[in-house]
């Protein structure tokens, strides 16, 4: 509708965008056997949770993405064929038997006033019936969700078993702020993975001396990820701006700045 009003004019500034984010609660089952986590990869189809959030505008979205996010220096496709494969849910759905999955609740999380969330969480919650987990999905609004993902008491005492959410795409552009990808326990982000592997890959990172060597760490660190699957990365979408189009001037980054911007 704003592309179509006259006098406005419609851009996209931030050029990494967003990363679709499917979280897991790593301390309880389910999600603490990797074997399960695994077994969704076959599944996941990144370009459907694209189209959910940005529907016929395919334009602001980009797949298959990792776990770090496109267009930034340490992307890479390490393992990525686990996600950009053709898609195989009766694949999945044995390797989620052969996991050892005892049929436990899965608690999915979804706010309803944060659409492009509710959608991704629609789309997993669709997803998590096809694979045939006990999908337990419940609505709620984003206040609630972020109070009760902080929350490391079980899923049947008021916890969680999973979320989606988006992280900003300088955050997750390198191991240094993405905080998804930690493996610190209890004292990291929700979903509080343990993996010391993890974090001695990335403490290599901040050790290397050059690019090139930063980047064969973030290599190591993806094909790693892949093993343990700290998160599911959903792909990649922009958030456009509107404007007037006699104003000019704009930073291209992530939030709207008002440096430099002219009106003629």
């Amino acid at each position: 509708m704003l592309k179509q009003s006259p006098g406005v004019t419609v851009a996209t500034f931030d050029p990494l965008g967003w990363l679709g984010v499917l979280a897991f609660n790593h301390l309880y089952p389910p999600f603490d056997n990797p074997k399960l986590l695994q077994a969704l990869l076959p599944a996941v189809d990144q370009k459907e949770y694209v189209e959910a959030m940005v529907g016929e505008q395919m334009d602001l979205g980009k797949y298959p993405a990792g776990f770090f996010i496109l267009g930034s220096p340490m992307a890479n496709t390490a393992g990525l064929s686990a996600l950009s494969g053709p898609r195989d849910i009766a694949k999945a759905r044995q390797l989620v038997k052969e996991s050892g999955y005892k049929g436990e609740k899965i608690v999915l999380m979804s706010p309803t006033d944060q659409a492009a969330l509710q959608q991704e969480a629609q789309v997993t919650n669709s997803l998590f019936k096809q694979l045939g987990l006990n999908v337990d999905y419940q609505a709620m609004d984003w206040g609630s969700l972020v109070a009760r993902r902080a929350k490391q008491v079980p899923p049947d005492q008021g916890g969680w078993n999973s979320f989606c959410t988006l992280w900003g795409g300088l955050a997750v552009s390198n191991p240094g702020s993405s905080y998804p990808l930690r493996g610190n326990g209890r004292k990291g982000w929700f979903g509080w993975p343990t993996d010391e592997k993890m974090e001695a890959l990335r403490t290599d990172w901040f050790n290397a001396p050059d690019l090139a060597t930063q980047k064969k760490a973030c290599e190591q660190i993806q094909l790693h990820a892949f093993e343990t699957v700290p998160f599911m990365p959903l792909g990649q979408i922009f958030l456009p701006t509107a404007f007037r189009s006699n104003l000019s001037g704009f930073v291209k980054c992530a939030n709207i700045l008002f440096w430099g911007v002219q009106k003629t």
